[in-house]
């Protein structure tokens, strides 16, 4: 797969590897005061989103890993930091543990990866979904069958991302069910976990268990914010990139 990136400053190499549904576009203040900072940055278009091509076919992690794997080889970029935000932090969890050579150091923000706990809410929305697809296939509901979807991810589960991914859903709903638990202890790169103590989408928890399980991390914790960190507020993300390398 070709990806499509943007290649700004002078340096030791940087790749951004950008959320699932956004686009080298979200981590571009990230992208500027890094390369503003004496980095080379190379903030790319994960497959799908973008400039990127969607794949023929559906994605796995793996799939993802290889084409980073692939695009470090054809630039010919020795030793990079990948730096990962939530499904980008996922790849770079993998890639360190596929391709541990590669790569200088990790440093994830709000990174997915870690399976998420099965709660009673989390339960209740799964036999909500089960009961209310049955029932919007039928006469004369299922008129009404997008719209009540819609509403459902975006009001009831709020997690939107399914429901956006169009052409990428198979390759959603593959990558959803791919956990980097159990093989922790196999990422030996020298690792910085950045995590908004308000995250919703990968709680806090999750950081805290991948820094007890990755043996070379530390984890920095910054208050009154979520998801979105390294999107609204990339000074302080980069701040502590810019320490952590140094």
């Amino acid at each position: 797969m070709k990806l499509k990136y943007r290649e700004t400053g002078e340096g030791a190499p940087i790749i951004l590897l950008h959320g699932w549904g956004g686009s080298s576009a979200s981590l571009e203040n990230l992208a500027t005061i890094l390369s503003n900072s004496g980095y080379k940055i190379y903030n790319i278009d994960l497959p799908g989103f973008g400039d990127s091509l969607a794949p023929k076919d559906p994605y796995s992690i793996n799939n993802y890993v290889e084409d980073i794997k692939e695009f470090i080889s054809s630039k010919r970029i020795d030793k990079p930091v990948i730096v990962g935000h939530s499904f980008g932090g996922k790849i770079g969890l993998f890639l360190a543990v596929k391709y541990p050579m590669l790569l200088f150091k990790l440093i994830l923000v709000n990174s997915s990866g870690i399976k998420p706990k099965a709660s009673l809410k989390v339960r209740l929305k799964y036999i909500f979904a089960k009961i209310g697809g049955a029932i919007f296939w039928l006469p004369p509901f299922i008129l009404i069958r997008p719209v009540a979807k819609f509403l459902y991810y975006k009001l009831i589960v709020k997690e939107y991302d399914y429901y956006k991914s169009k052409s990428l859903r198979e390759t959603f709903k593959k990558v959803v069910t791919e956990h980097i638990d159990g093989k922790l202890d196999r990422i030996k790169t020298n690792t910085l976990l950045i995590w908004a103590r308000n995250d919703k989408q990968t709680p806090l928890a999750q950081g805290l268990e991948l820094s007890r399980g990755i043996a070379n991390s530390r984890l920095e914790i910054i208050e009154g914010t979520g998801h979105n960190l390294p999107v609204l507020y990339p000074q302080i993300v980069a701040e502590l990139i810019i320490k952590f390398l140094n």
